[in-house]
C-alpha cells in the first residue's frame, strides 16, 4: 500500500500535476479557480483568432500550435492528445454527431480550412463555470457558446452557433492557480444541465464511452458534477417565505427570512416566524441560523440547520398584556429544490429549545419558496 501511494505521487510529479489528496481547498481557492477558469477560455479564443490571421508565416503558425500543448509560456492544453470534438467542419455543430480529433489536428484543420481574416471572426460568449471538483486532481467544467463568423474553405455551408463544454485542470503555483484545458466537447443536455442565466445546475456522468484526455490520467472528457455555481465573485442572497406548523405551540405560522451565501456550502439565515394569534396569547420568534449544504449531483440540495432562536410570548388573560422573551437553540434539517428561474422551493424541520414557563421546547415543520438574487 505504501509503495502504491509513492508510485501515485511520483506519477503526478512526473506529469507536472499537484497531487491534491494533500490539499484542502478553501472557499477562496475555489473562487479563484472559477474566476481564472472562466477567464482562461479567452486564451483559447485568442489562439483560434490568431491562427485565423492571414499574415502569419508557416513557422509562426507551427510554433503557435506546438506551444499550445507543450510546456511553454503559451501552453493552454494539457498535452497533444487532448480530445476536441470537431467544429471546424460546419457539418458538426452539436452532440448529435461528433468527430473526435486531437488538439494538434484540430488546430491544423483550423489553419488550413478556415477562411482567414484581418479582424477576429471567432467569438466566445455566455461563459459559465461549474463548481470546482477535487479527486486526485482539481478540475472543473466551463460552458461557452462559440460562433465562427467566417467560412470553411471547401465546404459551402454556413457555420451555426455551437454550445461547448471545456474541462479544465487547475494546478496551484505559489498563491495563484494555473489552468490547462483537458478536453473540449459539445454541450449535451442529457449530460450537462446549464442555466444560461449563470449557473451549471448539474453535470452527470456521461452515458457514452469514456475518453481519456491525459495520457496517464483517468480524467474523462465529460465528468464530474456541480450542484450550485454562480459567476465568480458573485454575491448571493435569497428572500423567502413559508407556512409552517409548530408542534408544542399547536399553532400555524408564517415565516419570512433572508439568506446570505458565505460559500457554496455555508449560508447564514435570519428571519421571523409569526404564529397564529389566539384570544389570550400570541407568539413570534426570531431565528439566526447557519445552514450547511451537502454536495449532490442534482439541483436538489439537503442542508443541516444549527442556530439560535428568541421566542416572545404575550399573554393577555384579563385585558392586561404581559410579555416575556425566552432564548434557545435551533437544530434541524431541510432540502432545497432549485429551479432555473431563480426560484428555490424548500422544506425543513426544526427542533427549538425554549425555556418558557409553559413550553420547554417545540418542533416546527415549514414549506415555502425563496427567490435568489446575485450581483
Amino acid at each position: 500500500m505504501v509503495r502504491d501511494k509513492i508510485f501515485v505521487l511520483v506519477l503526478f510529479v512526473f506529469m507536472g500535476l499537484q497531487p491534491t489528496f494533500s490539499q484542502n481547498l478553501s472557499s477562496e481557492d475555489k473562487e479563484k479557480i472559477r474566476y481564472e477558469a472562466a477567464s482562461f477560455i479567452g486564451e483559447f479564443e485568442l489562439l483560434l483568432n490568431t491562427l485565423a490571421l492571414p499574415d502569419l508565416s508557416k513557422l509562426e503558425r507551427d510554433e503557435l500550435i506546438g506551444n499550445s500543448y507543450v510546456k511553454s509560456g503559451n501552453q493552454i492544453f494539457t498535452n497533444k492528445d487532448v480530445v476536441v470534438e470537431d467544429d471546424i467542419d460546419p457539418n458538426y455543430f452539436s452532440h448529435a454527431g461528433v468527430k473526435d480529433v486531437n488538439v494538434d489536428r484540430y488546430l491544423r484543420d483550423l489553419d488550413i480550412f478556415y477562411l482567414k481574416s484581418e479582424t477576429p471572426t471567432i467569438e466566445f460568449s455566455n461563459i459559465i463555470a461549474s463548481d470546482v471538483k477535487q479527486k486526485d486532481y482539481v478540475y472543473l467544467e466551463v460552458y461557452f457558446e462559440s460562433q465562427f463568423k467566417s467560412k470553411h474553405v471547401t465546404i459551402k455551408k454556413p457555420y451555426q452557433k455551437t454550445k461547448r463544454v471545456a474541462t479544465l485542470m487547475a494546478k496551484k503555483k505559489g498563491r495563484n492557480w494555473e489552468m490547462l484545458i483537458a478536453s473540449v466537447v459539445f454541450y449535451d443536455p442529457l449530460v450537462h444541465k446549464v442555466n444560461t442565466k449563470g449557473k451549471i445546475l448539474n453535470i452527470l456522468p456521461a452515458k457514452t464511452e469514456v475518453k481519456p484526455t491525459l495520457t496517464n490520467d483517468p480524467l474523462p472528457t465529460r465528468s464530474g458534477s456541480s450542484s450550485s455555481f454562480v459567476f465568480p465573485s458573485a454575491k448571493i442572497v435569497t428572500i423567502g417565505a413559508g407556512l409552517g406548523y409548530g408542534f408544542g405551540l399547536n399553532q400555524v405560522g408564517l415565516g419570512i427570512h433572508g439568506q446570505y451565501y458565505f460559500a457554496d456550502y455555508l449560508v447564514g439565515q435570519m428571519g421571523f416566524h409569526f404564529y397564529e394569534k389566539e384570544d389570550t396569547q400570541k407568539n413570534w420568534s426570531f431565528n439566526l441560523n447557519a445552514n450547511y449544504y451537502f454536495e449532490t449531483n442534482s439541483s436538489t440540495q439537503p442542508y443541516f440547520i444549527l442556530g439560535l432562536n428568541v421566542l416572545k410570548q404575550t399573554v393577555n388573560p384579563d385585558g392586561q398584556a404581559n410579555s416575556k422573551s425566552f432564548s434557545g437553540l435551533n437544530i434541524g434539517a431541510g432540502i432545497d429544490f432549485e429551479q432555473e428561474n431563480n426560484l428555490v422551493y424548500f422544506g425543513h424541520m426544526k427542533f427549538a429549545t425554549t425555556e418558557s414557563t409553559d413550553l420547554k421546547n417545540h418542533f416546527l415543520i415549514m414549506v415555502g419558496v425563496r427567490y435568489k438574487l446575485k450581483w
